[in-house]
């Protein structure tokens, strides 16, 4: 038992006695030490050990029920949605490597003016020093990006390159193939709308006209007229103002025509005309004495454009001779035709055609 002292004076106090002999204060025993606790049902290793199996089998319960949880709470997530796979092909360019790709991807900037296209690479991360800009003259606006290097969805790698339009112009056309001229507006960018007209003077195929014209500022909507064969329109069939011949099958030096036009001279000048509105360019046939007619016969044909005479020719029996006269302008057509016999001559017009435009000539009064 351990000695006791009193508490107000320190002296040492008999175990026996519950006052101080010296002071007379009350002795205060200290409490006793509670007794260790008792657990029931075998020794401490054993206590310990299913204290830790349990402990573990509460954590095991724990994971499981928040695994489940989760679980749930993902696959019923409908607002969930995939991210979108990478492009499986692209035009140009080397083939993504397969797996996760490092730093930015290259965004879409084509169309946009290269400011904003600018500011759309620093918002993913692409440095202003790593972006190079190359001027290309395109049709219309300039200062858009026309292309780009990498393409969309590629990995921008050290450099980025914007080809950007810049102002282009109406190319020449004297002297070129018209392909070459559609190619160089097509690679310009140009929407280009193609007229075939026949075109005096311009040869066939080849480019009459751009709207706008050459050297201007290139639109995007370009007018090309390429000149076309002509079309051909038998005069025959069209329906004269004066009518002093008829129409027939008969010969020339031995040629048989059909629809001849055949026209009775005499001393005093006749004439036919017809109003072809200026849809003609040339005037193409054979003109001579019919073989029915007298070998003597002889007669001068005039070729007439609005009063002035674009032909004369001298018809003789047995002999043809061609005709091909320009008539293109000419509003009011003419044959004009006289006798140099004194008994008359029948003149003979075979394979009478006015060539031009298809659908001007569409426009002339004809017979059927």
């Amino acid at each position: 038992m351990p000695a006791l002292f009193c508490r107000d004076c320190g002296a040492e106090v008999a175990e026996h006695m519950a006052f101080c002999k010296n002071c007379g204060s009350e002795v205060r025993r200290p409490a006793a030490e509670p007794p260790p606790p008792r657990v029931s049902g075998g020794p401490s290793w054993w206590r310990d050990r299913r204290l830790l199996w349990a402990s573990r089998a509460f954590l095991v319960l724990a994971l499981l029920g928040t695994g489940v949880l989760v679980g749930w709470a993902f696959g019923s997530d409908e607002s969930l949605v995939e991210a979108e796979p990478a492009p499986a092909s692209v035009s140009s360019g080397a083939e993504p490597s397969e797996g996760a790709v490092e730093g930015p991807t290259m965004p879409d900037v084509r169309g946009l003016a290269a400011a904003d296209a600018r500011q759309v690479l620093a918002d993913v991360g692409v440095a202003a020093s790593s972006v190079s800009l190359t001027d290309q003259p395109a049709a219309g606006e300039s200062g858009i990006v026309l292309s780009q290097d990498p393409v969309y969805g590629y990995p921008v790698g050290d450099a980025v390159t914007l080809a950007i339009s810049s102002t282009a112009k109406v190319p020449e056309f004297q002297g070129r193939a018209a392909e070459e001229v559609l190619a160089d507006l097509d690679a310009l960018g140009a929407e280009v709308e193609t007229r075939s007209v026949l075109v005096p003077g311009v040869p066939v195929g080849q480019v009459a006209s751009i709207t706008p014209p050459p050297g201007t500022v290139l639109p995007v909507a370009v007018t090309v007229v390429i000149s076309a064969e002509p079309d051909e329109l038998n005069l025959t069939d069209v329906v004269p103002v004066d009518d002093t011949c008829y129409s027939d099958e008969d010969s020339i030096a031995g040629s048989t025509f059909n629809n001849l036009l055949a026209c009775s001279a005499y001393e005093e000048p006749e004439k036919q005309s017809w109003v072809v509105k200026r849809a003609g360019t040339r005037l193409s046939g054979v003109v001579g004495i019919l073989d029915s007619g007298d070998p003597a016969e002889q007669a001068v044909v005039e070729v007439i454009g609005d009063g002035a005479v674009l032909k004369t020719v001298t018809a003789r029996y047995g002999e043809s001779t061609r005709l091909d006269v320009d008539v293109t302008g000419v509003l009011r057509l003419t044959i004009r035709y006289r006798s140099l016999s004194e008994d008359g001559a029948t003149v003979g017009l075979g394979r009478l055609v006015l060539l031009g435009d298809a659908a001007a000539l569409a426009t002339l009064e004809t017979y059927s």
